[in-house]
């Protein structure tokens, strides 16, 4: 599967004026249940409930932990985010706390604390903001990233496409993709991209092809199999490292983990 780099800045742009520039963020709604769950620690997922694929396989665990009523006893707050259901018991937003302000952005806007809010806007759309608590109360959001989920005519999952605004002053944007086949209703391939940015350093552009000047980056691309074994699934990969290199490995998923993925929604059995 090839990256069609135009087709996705030209979709980031169409998901941004239909459904992203103009939502807004609010996290002092009328509350129904909140609920704690621990932060996945180095998963490769930016935020709980990510519905990115590929990381849980590759840890072979479902990342997510149990969501609490309450902080488990002697929990470190920092290590858990809060999750707002509304009144009518969905998933609002969740709010991981970042801690004392010590950027000059913090000392800019007169912060005195700050935190990430992460929006379950739909099933297909999450949006995650920087959200810095000013000394006169006030929230001041700034929009991160968003992250675009699609699925089949059976509910399956078949994409997740993530959209990381790059730091420049333009509007520049990081794009990380998976997307996802099945047979017979059971994931059998992964195509993965990752850090495509549209607006290089052209600097780090110079160094990389200095370096290997046939790497392949800008985006990486890995490509994922699936495969039923008496012992679980073993999951065969290559990843295009150069045009004249492919590197390639496998390992095994043992049943048991297999299973368990399974039953959370990611059917490897």
């Amino acid at each position: 599967m090839e990256f069609d780099a135009r087709a996705m800045v030209e979709k980031y742009h169409r998901l941004c004026e239909q459904y992203v520039n103009d939502y807004v963020p609010d996290v002092n709604i009328a509350r129904g249940e909140t609920r704690f769950a621990k932060e996945p620690d180095a998963s490769g997922l930016d935020a709980l409930y990510s519905r990115f694929l590929y990381p849980h396989i590759r840890e072979k665990k479902y990342l997510f932990s149990k969501e609490h009523k309450s902080l488990p006893k002697n929990a470190l707050k920092g290590a858990y985010s809060e999750l707002v259901y509304d009144t009518e018991g969905r998933l609002h937003h969740a709010e991981f706390d970042l801690g004392q302000p010590g950027s000059m952005a913090d000392y800019l806007l007169d912060s005195v604390g700050s935190f990430m809010a992460y929006f379950y806007v739909s099933d297909n759309l999450r949006i995650d903001y920087n959200v810095q608590r000013r000394a006169n109360g006030e929230l001041f959001f700034s929009r991160c990233n968003f992250e675009w989920s699609e699925y089949d005519g059976d509910g399956r999952l078949v994409s997740v496409e993530s959209f990381q605004r790059n730091g420049t002053l333009h509007d520049g944007v990081i794009i990380d993709a998976e997307y996802y086949s099945y047979e017979n209703g059971v994931l059998r391939h992964i195509t993965r991209f990752e850090e495509f940015d549209t607006d290089p350093m052209p600097r780090m552009l110079t160094l990389m092809q200095r370096m290997v000047p046939d790497l392949i980056f800008n985006p990486k691309h890995s490509e994922f199999e699936l495969c039923p074994a008496e012992s679980g699934v073993v999951m065969k990969w290559t990843n295009f490292y150069r045009k004249s290199q492919n590197i390639t490995g496998e390992f095994l998923i043992p049943a048991e983990n297999a299973g368990k993925l399974t039953e959370h929604g990611i059917p490897l059995l």
